[in-house]
């Protein structure tokens, strides 16, 4: 395995990750000076795509989250739902781009990153970077489990309005 190298943000919720992923998109010529890129995307709403660019690669991540689980990405339609087959096929082609992006480092950063817990999931975050011909390296943020669990309630309450559409859903689903 080369030195390029593959890193993969996992800012769990409410740890500070959409400030990251601004500074991320305020820095990118500065980190691409430093031989980072940073991965982006169009922000997406459920049809069509939006014209400003993220550093929350949510719809990469989504690509290797279980279908069933219901993501507030999902929930709010802000990620495109497409089928297994042509999940594999994405990730390929982004693979790929990425083994060929020149930089030594690439960064993906997504709070989504933090559903996956399945083998099978990881496996394919693991054939993804060997695909991308990178070291792959994961970045975690946690933040002290009772101040979390306050916060990211309190979002889902305001904020989202999630609690009252996932409550009847299975644990390991929501």
């Amino acid at each position: 395995m080369s030195q390029r190298r593959l890193i993969l943000h996992i800012g769990t919720h409410k740890t500070g990750s959409t400030s990251f992923q601004n500074s991320l998109i305020s820095n990118v010529d500065k980190l691409a000076d430093q031989d980072v890129h940073v991965v982006r995307e169009f922000r997406y709403r459920e049809g069509k795509k939006g014209k400003a660019r993220t550093a929350n690669a949510a719809i990469c991540a989504h690509l290797f989250v279980r279908p069933e689980l219901q993501t507030g990405a999902r929930q709010r339609r802000t990620v495109p739902d497409i089928n297994p087959r042509a999940k594999a096929r994405r990730r390929k082609k982004l693979a790929y781009r990425l083994r060929d992006n020149a930089a030594k480092t690439v960064l993906i950063s997504a709070e989504a990153f933090c559903f996956l817990r399945t083998k099978e999931e990881w496996q394919n975050i693991r054939e993804f970077a060997e695909m991308t011909n990178r070291r792959l390296e994961a970045i975690i943020v946690f933040r002290n489990n009772s101040d979390w669990r306050v916060s990211w309630e309190n979002q889902l309450r305001y904020g989202l309005n999630l609690l009252d559409t996932s409550h009847d859903l299975p644990s390991e689903l929501r």
